[in-house]
């Protein structure tokens, strides 16, 4: 397994917009990767141009890896996106010869491939799609540094697809035209820039379809939000943050106790908005927090109602750029200056909790020093 992915129990439900993968007596919910732009452009190819291969997947490729995803365009269509080994302009990566897949499909009558990886006339394309026949079957083989593969849909709002996979000696095409060999076979899943990845076996054939594993807990949105216009990441301050009340999540049912940061970071104190129905304000160390980016980043929040209901959400903020010299705003922290809480709203200081103290500061600090603040340091003097 990749990516701290894991597999569930292999029953699912009939719910729909959510998706699995399942192979054998495993189910994998799958988070659609999203963009805005046209799963044709975020494939990217355009023959020679491209060498015949995906030239909009490469930060998604590996070498001698075979992947799959589901992509969700602008509009809400879903495609199944295939792609197999990596497109290597500089050819720094494997030398292993490309390599070989056949694939036995079947996927909704609403779809049908929108790019095929590769056909195309011409003496050097040795590929065989299959498509009038049910199950359609796709031989690829492809040389060093480029790929095959393709991409179908859209897939429509409830829909199902199979995939008898045959990898490297099972393949049709295997060494008759290029070596090489095919070492894993992964699913992506979430957020496009930083997916998990999770390895699936190579000969057992899967199917992906609209559902829910049976065990897979449940799970709603939080509404986070940053009240801030912008923030200096290398401030040693708070960064505030406001969790709003959503349908799954009433801030009053959410257990304080559970609200942590995509990287496990916990709040060094809870205040709830005085003035404000369903709001509470989140406070994070600055420096706990990781804020990169080169204008703007993104914070992302899990949290638990008193019930077990899971829920994630995330929200984006500008970033105070660093000066090429001088001092900025984090210089004025270390001389004295301290954080403010991140807006001007009546905070009641009766509904006020502190984090947990072993969770407060991940660098050993004391996250509760009675004043809501940074610790002590060099230049700053205690009340």
């Amino acid at each position: 397994m990749l990516g701290g992915t894991a597999f569930g129990a292999s029953r699912v439900g009939d719910e729909s917009r959510t998706f699995v993968l399942e192979q054998g007596e495993e189910c994998l919910p799958i988070t659609p990767l999203r963009g805005d732009e046209t799963a044709e452009n975020l494939y990217d190819w355009r023959k020679a141009q491209t060498q015949y291969s995906s030239a909009g997947t490469t930060d998604l490729q590996r070498d001698d890896t075979s992947i799959l995803f589901l992509y969700r365009d602008p509009q809400g269509e879903h495609y199944l996106v295939v792609v197999h080994d990596r497109y290597d302009t500089d050819r720094s990566g494997s030398q292993d010869g490309g390599g070989s897949a056949t694939f036995r499909f079947s996927g909704p009558d609403s779809g049908q491939w929108v790019v095929t990886d590769d056909l195309y006339s011409g003496s050097a394309n040795y590929d065989r799609w299959a498509l009038d026949q049910d199950p359609q079957q796709i031989d690829w083989t492809w040389d060093d540094f480029r790929t095959d593969g393709g991409v179908y849909g859209p897939l429509g709002d409830s829909f199902e697809v199979t995939i008898d996979p045959a990898f490297n000696e099972d393949a049709a095409l295997f060494d008759q035209h290029y070596e090489g060999r095919i070492t894993d076979w992964q699913v992506l899943s979430g957020d496009r820039s930083d997916p998990d990845r999770t390895s699936i076996s190579m000969d057992e054939p899967i199917r992906i379809h609209t559902g829910r594993c049976e065990d897979e807990p449940q799970s709603g949105r939080l509404d986070v939000r940053i009240p801030q216009g912008r923030v200096n990441p290398r401030s040693r301050g708070l960064l505030a943050v406001d969790l709003y009340s959503t349908d799954t999540h009433p801030v009053e049912d959410v257990d304080h106790g559970t609200i942590r940061t995509h990287s496990g970071v916990r709040p060094v104190k809870i205040r709830r908005q005085s003035d404000r129905d369903g709001v509470v304000r989140l406070f994070f160390r600055m420096s706990d927090v990781d804020l990169t980016g080169e204008e703007t980043a993104t914070i992302r929040l899990e949290a638990e109602t008193a019930v077990g209901t899971h829920g994630t959400g995330s929200a984006t903020v500008r970033l105070v750029p660093r000066p090429r010299g001088g001092r900025d705003e984090a210089d004025r922290d270390r001389s004295g200056h301290r954080e403010d809480d991140g807006g001007d709203s009546k905070d009641n200081d009766d509904d006020e909790q502190r984090g947990p103290p072993d969770h407060a500061d991940t660098n050993g600090r004391n996250g509760d020093d009675g004043r809501g603040g940074p610790p002590e340091g060099p230049g700053r003097r205690g009340p």
